[in-house]
């Protein structure tokens, strides 16, 4: 009986030490100078953010450490885009790219192989076949 109610108090420490180690390691000061830099804009809501969000972000931001600067440029350009969008063009996106995760794997890297063809052809074609494209009704 005794050893049940210690087992308990032990994991219970142990877990009040996890949460006190998430808390104390999700807090802004204790980020990095670059990881400040990347979140920058998120400064003053980062402590209030979940504990999930902030591991994700902060798992994207070393796959974003590692990237090449034109890869970058283009990501930055996406998401500057995406920014200047009407909240109704930003939904209508968002449920586009649901849709286009609810998709069988193939299905999407056949999407994902058409898109890498037609950025590989010279603007000029890219823009013919956009005009071809446009004209084609409903």
């Amino acid at each position: 009986m005794i050893f049940k109610h210690s087992f308990h108090i032990l994991i219970a420490l142990a877990l009040l030490k996890g949460v006190a180690i998430a808390d104390e390691n999700s807090k802004w000061e204790s980020l990095s100078i670059e990881q400040q830099e990347i979140f920058a804009p998120l400064k003053d809501q980062w402590n209030a953010l979940p504990e999930r969000r902030q591991q994700r972000l902060l798992g994207r931001s070393r796959l974003w450490q590692d990237m090449s600067p034109e890869k970058k440029s283009r990501i930055s350009a996406r998401l500057n885009k995406f920014k200047n969008l009407s909240p109704e063009q930003r939904q209508v996106y968002r449920e586009k790219m649901q849709k286009f995760r609810d998709l069988p794997p193939e299905r999407r890297q056949k999407i994902l192989r058409r898109r890498e063809w037609f950025r590989s052809l010279p603007e000029n074609e890219q823009q013919k076949i956009r005009q071809q494209w446009n004209g084609l009704g409903p």
